[in-house]
């Protein structure tokens, strides 16, 4: 039955004021349990033209996807997609999809408890690296987390162990994040979260094995902080996106493909730099409207990284949205780098990297100590959110397909030569990936770094001013001036590091203002850009006046 023309007009009134919104990626109308489409708009077609169509012919409008051109509605009862069809045909409507339910089997058991820790684990060495320096975090149960020195993440904290900015944020779609827990105090930016399940706020993970809470330790656990685990990057900020819910009947946690495009959508409007989607399904009917989401994330410069799928021994059927060109696609390996059994494989998968027995944080509800050991591709495909982070701090500026092309071809080989279907292009390999990255020097302040010297106590107000880079190590870069009365510091520290500006005092013909720069510049393998110069004044006495004569005409009576 058509709704009261005042219902429609006041639907159209809110959607075009964006009241129903609960950010700025996705309006929220209604939950129904009834049937679900998912409808794909022409590009040049009007939302609120469509939405008027569609409630006339019976749909209830549910929530808009705004970076896919769609909206999803929902049947009302007794329709049994009778008129969908007809959908099909409205003027403006390109592609008629149904919202799907999918399961990502998940049983507690899969969470192997922290009292399995005997022997610390080490990496296989690499004998070529042996003589660099390392980073190593003073982590309590850092020497058990095999899986970071296999890929070689020490090396690459050398050089970056994250951007502190918001350069280094990472969406991760999935069961939600344990915000409270320890080990990634300071790193839920729950405030830009979501959750696309019940329509609100509340992110809390409640999974029954914690699986957002697993992905958000391996990248961004806060490393180096004497206690837990380390994550990939130690500032990243994450943004917890919820499009699963735990369901026992099903066995594990479901979702709808709507929550999920709705997902890419939201972390495009809040400008993620990595988009870690948890999920793998073989069942894909929405496949033209996720593939537009997933675009669109790319184009906005977003990094999309998801699991190749666990069901390698139940037919290996085709994953998604691993499967989509734009999506870097991960499989398992184990700690004798051979493939996990139950990982896919196929022409599809990017990369590999460890997904077995690995240590990460689970909610302190699952496990009172809050970590655990898990395997997978989620797993596997969270090493490689994380090496993308580190990418990303090297150089902000690249685009996802630049990330990905650094990424294959900085991978370890593993298998037959050359790329091939169960490792992809081999095992991620976080030094080399950053040292292969072009590297954007970032310092600030951007104004000039100023000292005032004061003459009664006869030193500076300031001894010393810093500049401050907040992507990458103090291996990366230098800075130095072209004056002899202003000393530069080398760089100091991991991320950020400084460099550390101090004027010498002024000697007796020394005065007024002084004016000179700092050069910054870049010492990696590969640059992007060229130096960058930091201003420095010094404000010292006023210089004395010098001496004149007046010279006046002498006046001789009229001569």
């Amino acid at each position: 039955m058509p709704r009261p023309p005042r219902l429609l007009a006041l639907l159209t009134i809110l959607l075009a004021c964006g009241v129903l919104a609960p950010a700025s990626s996705s309006s929220v109308f209604a939950n129904s349990a009834a049937q679900r489409w998912i409808v794909s708009l022409d590009t040049t077609a009007k939302q609120a033209s469509v939405l008027e169509s569609l409630t006339q012919a019976g749909y209830t409008p549910q929530r808009t996807l705004d970076c896919a051109s769609a909206v999803v509605v929902s049947e009302s009862p007794g329709m049994q997609h009778k008129s969908i069809d007809s959908v099909q045909k409205l003027a403006g409507v390109e592609n008629v999809e149904p919202d799907d339910m999918f399961v990502m089997p998940r049983r507690p058991d899969m969470v192997k408890p922290l009292s399995r820790l005997s022997e610390p684990t080490h990496a296989k060495p690499t004998p070529r690296d042996a003589a660099r320096p390392k980073v190593i975090p003073d982590d309590e149960f850092f020497t058990y987390q095999w899986s970071l020195p296999r890929i070689d993440a020490p090396g690459a904290w050398d050089y970056t162990t994250g951007a502190a900015d918001a350069l280094s944020t990472v969406a991760i779609l999935d069961s939600g994040v344990d915000r409270d827990h320890p080990d990634l105090a300071g790193r839920v930016f729950s405030e830009a979260g979501y959750n696309f399940v019940d329509n609100n706020t509340d992110t809390t993970d409640n999974s029954r094995v914690g699986s957002g809470t697993q992905i958000a330790g391996i990248i961004a656990a806060t490393g180096n902080n004497s206690s837990g685990i380390a994550g990939l990057t130690w500032n990243s900020q994450i943004i917890p996106i919820k499009v699963l819910r735990p369901d026992p009947h099903y066995g594990g946690d479901v979702g709808q493909w709507s929550d999920v495009i709705a997902g890419i959508c939201y972390a495009v409007s809040h400008n993620a730099q990595v988009i870690h989607i948890g999920v793998a399904a073989s069942k894909l009917e929405q496949g033209p409207t996720l593939r537009r989401a997933l675009d669109a994330a790319v184009a906005s410069g977003a990094v999309i990284v998801a699991p190749g799928g666990d069901e390698g021994q139940k037919g290996n059927p085709t994953e998604y949205p691993a499967a989509f060109s734009s999506v870097i696609s991960v499989s398992a390996v184990n700690e004798s780098n051979d493939t996990v059994a139950e990982s896919n494989s196929g022409s599809y998968i990017t990369l590999s990297a460890p997904g077995d027995n690995v240590l990460t944080t689970v909610p302190m509800s699952i496990r009172p100590e809050g970590y655990g050991y898990l395997g997978g591709s989620n797993i596997a495909a969270a090493h490689v959110s994380g090496v993308a982070l580190l990418i990303k701090a090297v150089n902000p500026t690249l685009t996802a397909s630049e990330v990905r092309d650094i990424l294959r071809q900085s991978a370890d080989d593993l298998g037959p030569p050359g790329p091939d279907f169960t490792f992809g292009a081999g095992l991620v390999n976080a030094r080399r990936a950053v040292l292969s990255t072009p590297h954007w020097l970032t310092v600030s302040p951007s104004e000039p770094l100023t000292f005032q010297w004061d003459q009664q106590n006869q030193e500076y107000q300031q001894q010393s001013l810093s500049i401050a880079n907040t992507n990458t190590s103090a291996l990366t870069w230098k800075a130095e001036a072209s004056v002899p009365w202003l000393q530069v510091a080398a760089p100091q520290g991991a991320t950020p590091s400084l460099v550390t500006v101090s004027p010498l005092p002024p000697t007796g013909d020394q005065c007024g203002t002084l004016i000179t720069t700092v050069k910054a510049e870049s010492t990696m393998p590969r640059q992007a850009d060229g130096s960058k110069d930091v201003p420095v004044r010094v404000y010292l006495p006023e210089c004395p006046r010098l001496p004149y004569n007046v010279y006046l005409p002498l006046i001789l009576g009229g001569q």
